[in-house]
C-alpha cells in the first residue's frame, strides 16, 4: 500500500513555468524558471530555491505568473479532473487509469476514482479536462509558523496547528478528497509540503 501511495504522489508532478510579472530584487520581468513540483506552491518555492534569493519569500504574488504544462500532457495517472459529458457530468475525481491501446488512433479513454467514492470508467478523453489549481489558493498556503495565531484561510486551510517537537513546529493544514478517501495537504514551517493520512497526521501533531 505504501509502495502505491508513494507512485500515486509521484505521478501527479508536473511541470510548472515561474515567470516574473514586475521587477522584484534582482530579477528583472520575464525571468523565469521551469521546475518539476505537485502544486502552484510548491513550484514558486522551488523557483525561489534556484533565484538564491531568501528574500523573495517576502514579494507580492502579483510579481509572479506560474503556468502549467499543457492540458493533453496533464491527463495522465494522479491527475485531477471534471467529467464534462454523459452520466458523471460535473463529478471530479482522480485518474486512476487510462487506456490508449484498443486501437491505433484511438482517443485515450480514463477510469477515474471520483470524490463521492464511486467509479467513473472508460470516459473518453474529450469528456474531461483538468482542474486547474488556483495560484492564488495555492500562494495561501504559506509556510506556518509556529509563533503565529492559529486561524482558518479563506480558502479552508487551517493555519500555524503546532507539532510535536517542543512546540518548534507547525503545520498549515487542507483537507481534500481523494478517491473518496481523506487526505491532508501539509506544509510545516520549514516549507516542507506532504499529503498526510488522517494516522500519520496525528502522529506529528500535539
Amino acid at each position: 500500500m505504501k509502495a502505491f501511495r508513494q507512485l500515486r504522489l509521484e505521478a501527479v508532478v508536473s511541470t510548472w513555468t515561474v515567470t516574473v510579472q514586475k521587477p522584484v530584487n534582482k530579477l528583472k520581468k520575464g525571468d523565469k524558471q521551469v521546475v518539476k513540483a505537485r502544486s502552484g506552491f510548491e513550484a514558486i518555492n522551488k523557483a525561489m530555491k534556484l533565484w538564491k534569493d531568501p528574500a523573495l519569500k517576502a514579494a507580492p504574488a502579483s510579481a509572479f505568473k506560474i503556468t502549467k504544462e499543457s492540458l493533453d500532457e496533464a491527463k495522465k495517472l494522479g491527475s485531477r479532473v471534471k467529467i464534462t459529458k454523459g452520466r458523471f457530468k460535473g463529478e471530479e475525481g482522480v485518474i486512476r487509469q487510462m487506456d490508449n491501446d484498443k486501437f491505433k488512433g484511438a482517443d485515450k479513454s480514463f477510469d477515474i476514482d471520483l470524490d463521492n467514492g464511486k467509479e467513473a470508467n472508460g470516459v473518453p478523453g474529450k469528456d474531461i479536462k483538468i482542474v486547474k489549481e488556483s495560484v492564488d489558493e495555492a500562494l495561501v498556503e504559506e509556510n506556518a509558523n509556529h509563533r503565529g495565531k492559529q486561524k482558518i484561510a479563506k480558502d479552508g486551510t487551517v493555519l500555524n496547528i503546532p507539532g510535536k517537537k517542543g512546540g518548534l513546529t507547525a503545520y498549515n493544514i487542507k483537507p481534500r478528497l481523494s478517491g473518496g478517501k481523506l487526505e491532508f495537504f501539509t506544509t510545516d514551517n520549514e516549507g516542507a509540503i506532504k499529503v498526510m493520512s488522517v494516522k500519520e497526521l496525528a502522529k506529528v501533531l500535539s
